[in-house]
């Protein structure tokens, strides 16, 4: 075997480890050392299900897992050894296996541990275990980043400085200059959208993303069909390559068909699946991206500057605003353009956009306000619910990805009438309810 990464993260199999780490080394194979997962028939099913095309997956306890790896067995395998705590890495080195580096990924907070960073909450038996492997490097998360990803700007536009310690809660902070950035350079990501739009008299949107940008793609969807007028859907990329079509009713042609494909790291493995079959096919194609290097890039006709800029720590926040207000700029253009929204109609539209975008340093302080009034009942809550109203369910959704992968509690978004039709037989005292209104 070839190790090529060795990385800590209690996530184990995700969307930033399938959508960046495994394309990033070319992994071949996961090697997942946990001495519990081992003799878990379900999560070992699960862990399985997530594994990308691209990859087999071995798991097996620290002992099996040394003996394997001093064997040499497949060399020449690309391999990633993924592990949830260091416990297991300390107990390689025990039956003789070293390694010269680690990453440090997400370890979740848990009883009796101490913050050593964002996203990294570490135990006594955990810190045992870093001391054991004293002799091993262990880097941080974020300087491989800085090594192995530069985000990718177009001409004139400048490098994000990057925060010297970057955390999720910095770059929520750094979102309202941000989007004031965005706002103030919106041709770059709307003249382009636009063209294709208008030049190919497109007829009917399809969104594509996963996880954060599948979210956006639900709002991207209802911009255009309330304020464009044209038919739009939002999909999953498997789902949609595998169960639909692009068009049933069959009164469109290819070229009046537009996939655009949202991922701000450009490596979603889905997304860009779906958009090569698009390309393939003799449809239009578009992406939005943070990075017009990526592997999206290549399956798209069109390339579009997502302007988020350096996010080098999950989960992102800044992803989704950035992406919400690009999507929804599109919308503008084309209705105006299209003749669907009176210049006086645009103005206002424009004119909003601009006040949301200077007042966000508001929602930012009134959300930090509002967290610290409720943190105990958070804290407490064995579930949380989000709600959202009409559209806004998609920002509903949106939080609960956010706090499932943060806090790790069960969390569940639905519009809010729907939420009315069973879910609330389920609310229990220790639960906590979260309303997102329009």
């Amino acid at each position: 075997m070839a190790i090529v990464e060795v990385r800590v993260d209690d996530r184990l199999i995700h969307g930033q480890v399938c959508g960046y780490w495994i394309p990033q080394f070319d992994v071949q194979r996961i090697l997942i050392v946990d001495n519990e997962i081992v003799n878990d028939e379900n999560r070992k099913v699960s862990l399985k299900f997530g594994t990308p095309p691209r990859c087999k997956l071995s798991i097996f306890d620290s002992k099996k897992a040394a003996e394997k790896l001093l064997r040499k067995i497949d060399e020449g395998i690309r391999v990633m050894i993924l592990v949830r705590s260091p416990e297991p890495l300390a107990e390689l080195l025990d039956y003789g296996y070293t390694f010269d580096h680690v990453t440090v990924g997400n370890m979740s907070t848990k009883d009796g541990a101490k913050q050593i960073r964002n996203n990294m909450f570490v135990d006594e038996k955990e810190a045992a275990a870093f001391k054991k492997s004293k002799n091993t490097i262990f880097q941080c998360i974020i300087k491989l980043h800085q090594m192995s990803q530069k985000m990718t700007f177009q001409k004139n536009f400048k490098e994000d400085k990057i925060m010297a310690e970057p955390t999720v809660l910095g770059y929520i902070k750094e979102q309202p200059e941000r989007l004031k950035y965005v706002f103030e350079n919106k041709d770059v990501f709307v003249k382009p959208f636009v063209d294709v739009f208008t030049k190919n008299n497109i007829k009917k949107v399809i969104f594509f993303g996963s996880g954060t940008s599948y979210n956006v793609s639900i709002l991207g969807t209802y911009y255009f069909k309330h304020l464009v007028g044209i038919d739009a859907e939002y999909q999953y990329p498997t789902v949609f390559k595998n169960y639909e079509k692009a068009d049933w009713s069959g009164l469109l042609k290819k070229d009046e068909i537009l996939y655009v494909g949202i991922s701000q790291s450009g490596t979603s493995i889905s997304t860009c699946e779906v958009m090569k079959y698009a390309q393939q096919e003799g449809y239009h194609t578009l992406a939005i991206t943070g990075n017009l290097n990526s592997e999206i890039t290549k399956y798209v006709d069109t390339k579009v500057h997502l302007l988020v800029g350096d996010e080098l720590t999950p989960p992102e926040t800044k992803g989704y605003t950035t992406s919400v207000i690009s999507v929804y700029l599109w919308a503008v253009e084309c209705a105006h353009v299209t003749g669907k929204m009176s210049d006086a109609e645009y103005e206002k539209a424009l004119d909003d956009t601009k006040k949301l975008v200077d007042q966000f340093q508001t929602v930012v302080d009134e959300s930090e306000a509002w967290y610290d009034r409720n943190r105990t009942t958070i804290v407490n809550s064995d579930r949380l619910y989000f709600l959202g109203y009409g559209i806004d369910v998609a920002t509903a959704i949106e939080a609960q990805l956010k706090v499932g992968e943060m806090l790790r509690l069960p969390a569940l978004g639905y519009e809010i009438e729907e939420y009315s039709h069973g879910p609330t037989m389920a609310i229990s005292k220790k639960s906590n309810h979260l309303y997102y209104w329009k």
